[in-house]
């Protein structure tokens, strides 16, 4: 995890502790990854955040050289830097100049492609050059997957001017294509410690310029990614962050703090509005060592069996709305995000959206009071003049509406009554109903509450519309209201196919008027009404 700290020293500093306590609490994270300690004896730190500045106080700000901003190890945009494997470094100038003891800390993601068996350098501090001088410290990573650091103090060709140490290889120990945490502790010239993700790993030296014993510190520009070696330039390819250098040997706690870090929520569970009885999931997605575990809680409270990064809640109701927690943990920490999940308060109707004059058919009214609720009312209103029957729940039929009253019981429920259309029922017939929860909050019933009958009907007139005596054919179409019908004319049923598209009407209610712009003069003229697609 990034965590942009300023340095602590001795100045002012408990006051600086307490602003980075105030802001471990709020990012929740340990204090110890804040400051304490991890600031001692800091010679350089990149955390690239955004560019190569050096965010210790000692003002080694690197000059980016082709490298490219890119992705984090917590998936954050511009907060590392990608390395072609070719030209790309990032000069550190002549002030990173450790001397023992020294630790250098890293973040890697290798991603040389097919077999690579090449050195990649992490950072050195200046010049390395097989044909000059090797003088300084260099922190590398070969393809293999090893950790090794060389020391120079003078001219290459001297083999007592350096000295070569590495990890013991075999096993390889680094991976292509992810993030690695790397250290190299350096305490006198034949002590080192590498350490892999917070591990300690076996050493030696490498057979190849053991003699060296000091390191020189002459005015050379150090860089990070690239050795200064036109003939083997070593060159990293893939991402670095968070490089470290020190001038002291880190403790293993030490290192262990930047290498097993807290969880990060990197996909973080969404807020959901949905309508009772829906499924809703939440997911969730961390980054950070493992092993990570979750812990799903609603209000605070954990819920029994939910111990994966998905949540899956069937059939909500109101009652299950508030504050849905995912807490990801892991040996260094612990870290959270929260979603909200409404379920609104619903009076829903469901029947057949088209009847049949005289076939009966059921009315339900599924309800999912608020929370709190202790006593709540339905009325619903039918079309005037059909008959209803059955009505569940102990609910009545008054005055044309039915209703029911129910007492301290909060539970959703489904209520029901039948109903038959009369024979004369035509077009569209509407139904209007209420909720009313506590006495105080109403709801309007959503879902079907307009149906119609499934037969279009036409009937014509004749009317004088200029009063000359001439008479037009007047139509009146009757149908679902909302729904468009296609007027079709003919004058003559002789022919085959004789009918043809003469206009569209769309019925803002139950009917709509049409005019005929032919005058009535013509006895074989009929009409008809269709559905438009």
């Amino acid at each position: 995890m990034k965590t942009k700290m300023p340095n602590l020293r001795k100045a002012c500093r408990w006051r600086a502790l307490l602003r980075l306590a105030f802001v471990a609490a709020l990012v929740r994270l340990p204090l110890q990854l804040l400051g304490s300690t991890l600031d001692n004896g800091l010679i350089a730190w990149y955390p690239f955040t955004g560019n190569a500045n050096d965010a210790s106080t000692n003002g080694n700000n690197g000059t980016v050289m082709g490298a490219q901003l890119t992705t984090d190890r917590n998936g954050v945009p511009n907060q590392a830097y990608l390395f072609n494997g070719t030209t790309d470094y990032i000069n550190v100038g002549q002030g990173v100049k450790p001397t023992f003891p020294l630790t250098i800390t890293a973040w890697i993601y290798p991603s040389a492609s097919g077999v690579d068996v090449d050195s990649h350098t992490i950072f050195r501090s200046g010049t390395f050059n097989s044909t000059g001088n090797f003088n300084g410290v260099m922190f590398a990573y070969s393809g293999r997957g090893y950790l090794y650091g060389i020391i120079g103090s003078g001219p290459f060709s001297d083999p007592n001017n350096y000295r070569s140490r590495q990890m013991t290889y075999p096993p390889s120990v680094i991976s292509s294509n992810q993030w690695t945490h790397v250290a190299l502790a350096w305490t006198d010239f034949q002590t080192t410690k590498f350490y892999v993700n917070g591990v300690l790993q076996a050493d030696g030296t490498t057979g190849d310029g053991s003699s060296g014993t000091t390191i020189g510190t002459s005015a050379t520009d150090g860089a990070i990614g690239i050795r200064d070696n036109p003939s083997y330039p070593a060159p990293f390819v893939g991402k670095l962050d968070e490089i470290r250098v020190y001038s002291r040997e880190l403790t293993p706690s030490e290192i262990n703090t930047l290498a097993v870090e807290p969880p990060q929520v990197a996909i973080q569970p969404s807020s959901v509005t949905t309508n009772a009885g829906a499924t809703v999931v939440f997911t969730a997605n961390a980054t950070g060592a493992a092993p990570l575990t979750y812990r799903w809680q609603v209000q605070g409270t954990n819920i029994s069996g939910a111990t994966t990064s998905t949540l899956t809640l069937t059939n909500v109701k109101p009652s299950d709305s508030g504050t849905y927690r995912v807490v990801v943990s892991n040996s260094a920490g612990t870290n959270f995000a929260d979603a909200t999940l409404t379920v609104p308060a619903q009076a829903v109707s469901a029947m057949p959206q088209q009847y049949t004059n005289g076939v009966s058919f059921t009315v339900t009214i599924s309800v999912w009071p608020p929370t709190n609720t202790s006593f709540y009312t339905i009325q619903d209103q039918p079309p005037t003049g059909w008959p209803v029957t059955q009505i569940s729940n102990n609910g009545t039929n008054s005055g044309g509406k039915v209703k029911w009253v129910v007492f301290n019981d909060p539970a959703p429920r489904v209520l029901s009554y039948v109903i038959t259309p009369p024979a004369g029922a035509v077009g569209t017939n509407l139904f209007a109903g209420t909720a009313t929860f506590n006495g105080a909050t109403t709801l309007t019933i959503t879902g079907v509450r307009d149906i119609y009958n499934e037969i279009v009907r036409l009937s014509i007139s004749a009317m004088d519309l200029f009063g000359d005596g001439v008479l037009y054919a007047n139509l009146t179409v009757f149908g679902k209201a909302g729904a468009s019908y296609h007027i079709l004319v003919t004058d003559g049923l002789e022919q085959p196919s004789p009918w043809r598209t003469n206009d569209t009407v769309t019925l803002s209610g139950s009917s709509a008027n049409w005019f005929d712009q032919e005058p009535m003069t013509n006895a074989r003229r009929f009409y008809k009404a269709q559905a438009a697609p």
